[in-house]
């Protein structure tokens, strides 16, 4: 019944020649916008069931880059700003539509009242990576559009330092209500992954020049990823350079593109120790950032907690592919048992949670009561957690599928 819910929520955000929306509720604020790394999450998954649909999706925000390279943070079709607005927002179910463009508009990183993104690039092309050996569509988009990608990725390394690691600015990865500067192990394990995949579809597509290069790249990214953020004594991913706090999602991706099963066991004690929240979720950092380093705009719309302390759905759900991908890959037949065993038990978890909330597949949600996250000041909701969110519905989908594959192990059963 969720799987069918969450099929019903992408359809519900889809829209043809545009492709997905970051949300599929119609009241929502992301109502009508094309998040670059939302989408590249969840085209990643649903691609494999409606290629040309992500297609549809890479077109838009390709079709909104700048020549350099630059993709947008996002494509709205509607005024982000507005969606914020409640007057606007009841003026629109009057029939008096203040939120809705005329045409399409792109926002850029690094521009003003824009988030400076390293991750947007880095995103689109793993997604494409994850689908080009299985949908002829996505391989097409590919091949004909490969000298934009490349020059998209290697417009990344100009924020490189020199051992090829690339630092940002400020609200540089998806949490984008901290402000994180200098090199993140998040945005560099994307990155890392993009490179890798660009070289092996280079290598597919018989560039063997670009498959080379881009395959030393990679190679080195890995050895100053694991110099730079592994941390071996503590055994799991530093979030920075200059910052032992655990990230949970930066320690998922690490898992999945970097680590060897073994090291990944060890980053997946770390956080069951230090991320459990009460709900049964897994909090986004070990411990809260400052509110230093809160952006001003959460501070004042009352959620500082958006990031910092409050769990989002897909980064628990997400988590269980790592474990499935140590279930797979570990030497060890107990170790997989167990941690086959593992992701079955945080999947009845988050299933159980998404049916409380009533199947919406919620953006973000309070970490003691597992209830969608809310602000309001003097009677006004200045901010409600979206339903329909893409990203948590995607990753549902993802692991669903993958824990069907293995079955539900009975207690006697070891896997061979």
């Amino acid at each position: 019944e969720m799987n069918a819910q969450a099929l019903e929520i992408t359809a519900q955000a889809t829209q043809t020649c545009i492709g997905m929306f970051t949300s599929a509720d119609r009241n929502s604020q992301f109502v009508g916008e094309v998040w670059t790394r939302d989408a590249a999450l969840a085209c990643a998954v649903f691609g494999r069931f409606d290629p040309q649909m992500a297609v549809e999706t890479f077109t838009t925000i390709l079709s909104h880059a700048q020549p350099s390279g630059r993709l947008p943070l996002r494509v709205e079709y509607v005024r982000h700003w507005a969606n914020y607005v409640p007057p606007l927002r009841r003026l629109k179910r009057m029939g008096i539509d203040l939120i809705t463009r005329p045409e399409a508009h792109a926002v850029y990183n690094n521009v003003r009242f824009s988030l400076p993104a390293r991750d947007s690039a880095s995103a689109l092309i793993v997604s494409c990576g994850e689908l080009f050996d299985h949908s002829a569509e996505v391989r097409k988009f590919v091949e004909d559009n490969w000298t934009f990608l490349l020059r998209s990725l290697n417009r990344e390394a100009r924020f490189s330092d020199l051992d090829g690691l690339i630092k940002g600015r400020g609200l540089q990865d998806w949490a984008d209500s901290l402000i994180r500067k200098g090199k993140l192990a998040y945005v560099n394990a994307l990155y890392y992954q993009a490179v890798h995949a660009m070289s092996h579809m280079a290598a597919i597509l018989k560039r063997e020049d670009d498959a080379e290069l881009l395959r030393d790249q990679a190679i080195t990214l890995k050895h100053s990823y694991l110099r730079v953020f592994w941390d071996e004594e503590a055994g799991y991913v530093k979030a920075a350079e200059d910052d032992n706090r655990l990230d949970t999602a930066a320690n998922i991706f690490a898992s999945l593109y970097l680590l060897t099963p073994e090291q990944a066991v060890r980053a997946q004690e770390k956080i069951r120790l230090s991320t459990l929240s009460p709900c049964g979720l897994l909090r986004n950092f070990d411990r809260p950032y400052p509110a230093s380093q809160v952006a001003l705009r959460y501070r004042a719309g009352r959620i500082s907690s958006y990031h910092n302390s409050s769990v989002w759905p897909w980064v628990t759900t997400l988590n269980i592919q790592a474990k499935l991908d140590i279930a797979r890959k570990h030497s060890d037949p107990l170790v997989r048992q167990r941690f086959l065993k593992e992701a079955w038990a945080d999947f009845d978890q988050v299933t159980a949670l998404h049916a409380k909330n009533g199947g919406e597949f919620y953006e973000v949600l309070h970490e003691q009561s597992g209830n969608p996250l809310h602000s309001r000041w003097l009677g006004i909701t200045l901010y409600h957690s979206s339903p329909g969110f893409m990203a948590s519905a995607a990753t549902y989908i993802l692991v669903g599928k993958g824990l069907q594959k293995f079955g539900r192990p009975s207690p006697e059963k070891t896997l061979s």
